[in-house]
């Protein structure tokens, strides 16, 4: 097995004995554009040097093989770093592959093939993959994506990284194609997906559909999906979760993390009506994402969406147990519509803008769904404030209905009079199969729900809004000094405050604590 040595970091090398010996690396030089075949052994050059001095190869770049697209190598045939390409057919296994140099406008992709030839490609890098912009780069096209009727699976085993050195040009990327001829069939990533600078899209996938797997387990796709990502979404630049706006495609991914992040639907195109994108948060642990989220079409900095993309965002939390993701959402007026959906973990959001259109109309973060799960994985929902905690003084998550099933709604006591707050524009509904329980956990403060006569909004809604199938003895909280949560419905909101227990509520609670005392005797 060789070592893999990549230039990029061949000053690191120089500094490192450990890292001094440089192994042998695979440049994809070829002759001329008329066959850029991966498997044509005369498009293939080697190097012991990082790229210094390039052989002839003697075979094909093996799967532990470290292989190198540089454009500075290709100046004969690519100049001015448009038109480049690679072409793969069959089964392809590889090292890590690093893509680099003036980057303006490229394909990687399997070959177009006929109808009457139709068939499949994979490729795997055993390794990073790694796009690093040396030059202005641009706008042009540049993806790694199927080719007609030759749907091509990809899988990185290592991190995907998206970047550029001396922080100078414009890199963009696509994984995946921008039609259904070049749509992936599917992408899986184990590692991170890291992406420091430019916008890095997901194309077209095939998204196939079975709805016989989803009979047997409705989750099957979210499990399944066209991108699976093994590590985190990390970087603050931009993201297309859609690029190509087009089929209904689910991306999972181990967490969102990022300071300043930037996801939206499209590349800034409408997309096909009806279709969607789907983020389900496959969280290990805990992860903070800060910044924005939006399917709203226009972009400009500190103005509103005028129009919306036709392609919907929404947000699915399916986490381990003991996991939690943070979205603090805050960036230039964003929203999805499509709302969020809490199967397993904890799921906290801020939602800074509460009307997401020129008109300021109300109601464009979708619903928020507590679902739950069988799995006895706990489920739980709560807003956050805009540094990350339940006791901001501006907490709050904004949603169009709260439909809740199952799952434990997390509320940050912030004093007497206030909670993090979940605003509704709709109302609040129970799920197909739910309960007649539902439990809230507060958090911060408590202590201010102890006092005499406090009484604390913890879900709002518009007068006249009020829920019609909830009864205020269906809510619960744990009990707390002495005193147990008390429930209202009122016209504008949920409230709950903590009172003593009526004599006859306390004989209760004594006696069904002596017989489940005298039950566990008798074990």
């Amino acid at each position: 097995m060789k070592k893999i040595y990549l230039p990029l970091f061949s000053s690191f090398a120089a500094l490192c004995p450990i890292f001094a010996e440089a192994a042998t690396e695979y440049y994809f030089v070829p002759e001329s554009a008329d066959d850029l075949n991966w498997g044509l052994l005369a498009n293939w050059r080697t190097s012991d040097d990082g790229g210094q001095t390039l052989s002839p190869a003697e075979s094909l770049p093996g799967a532990s093989d470290a292989v190198v697209f540089d454009q500075s190598k290709l100046a004969d045939l690519w100049p001015d770093g448009t038109g480049m390409g690679w072409y793969m057919n069959g089964d392809i296994q590889t090292g890590a592959v690093t893509i680099t140099g003036n980057l303006a406008g490229l394909a990687f992709s399997s070959y177009n093939l006929e109808a009457d030839a139709a068939s499949s490609s994979s490729l795997t890098i055993n390794g990073d993959f790694s796009v690093i912009l040396d030059g202005a780069g641009g706008w042009g096209s540049k993806a790694l994506r199927s080719g007609t009727y030759n749907p091509l699976s990809v899988e990185i085993k290592g991190d995907a990284v998206f970047g550029r050195l001396n922080n100078a040009g414009q890199l963009t990327f696509s994984l995946g194609g921008n039609s259904a001829d070049t749509a992936l069939k599917s992408l899986k990533i184990d590692g991170d997906f890291r992406n420091s600078t430019g916008q890095i899209g997901f194309g077209s996938f095939v998204c196939e559909r079975d709805a016989s797997k989803i009979a047997e387990d409705k989750y099957y796709y979210y499990k399944n999906a066209d991108v699976q990502i093994g590590g985190s979404i990390t970087g603050n630049s931009t993201i297309f979760l859609s690029s190509a706006g087009r089929n209904n495609t689910i991306i999972k991914v181990n967490g969102l993390s990022s300071s300043a992040g930037d996801i939206r639907a499209t590349n800034d195109i409408k997309g096909t009506a009806g279709s969607t994108a789907t983020i389900v948060l496959a969280n290990e642990g805990q992860a903070v994402y800060k910044g924005g989220i939006t399917d709203l079409y226009a972009y400009q900095s500190g103005q509103i969406g005028v129009e919306t993309s036709n392609v919907v965002v929404d947000v699915v939390m399916m986490g381990a147990q003991g996991s939690q993701q943070k979205l603090v959402l805050s960036t230039d007026q964003r929203a999805f519509r499509g709302g969020a959906t809490v199967i397993s973990g904890d799921l906290r959001m801020y939602t800074l803008y509460q009307n997401n259109t020129a008109e300021g109309q109300w109601g464009k973060w979708g619903d928020v769904r507590l679902v739950g799960n069988s799995d006895g994985i706990e489920a739980k929902f709560g807003a956050i404030g805009s540094s990350g905690s339940e006791t901001d003084a501006d907490a709050v998550a904004y949603a169009d209905n709260l439909v809740w099933t199952s799952g434990t709604i997390v509320a940050g006591i912030i004093s007497s009079a206030q909670a993090s707050l979940i605003e509704l524009s709709g109302t609040m509904q129970k799920g197909e199969g739910a309960g007649s329980e539902f439990w809230f956990e507060f958090t911060g403060n408590t202590e201010f729900l102890l006092e005499d006569g406090a009484s604390i909004k913890l879900i709002s809604w518009a007068d006249g809004n009020a829920p019609t199938d909830f009864l205020e003895s269906e809510f619960r909280a744990a009990d707390m000094g002495g005193k147990i949560a008390k429930f209202a419905i009122e016209s504008d909101g949920l409230y709950v405050s903590y009172v003593v227990p009526e004599p006859a509520v306390s004989a209760a609670i004594l006696g069904l604590l002596a017989l489940a005392f005298a039950a566990r005797r008798k074990k």
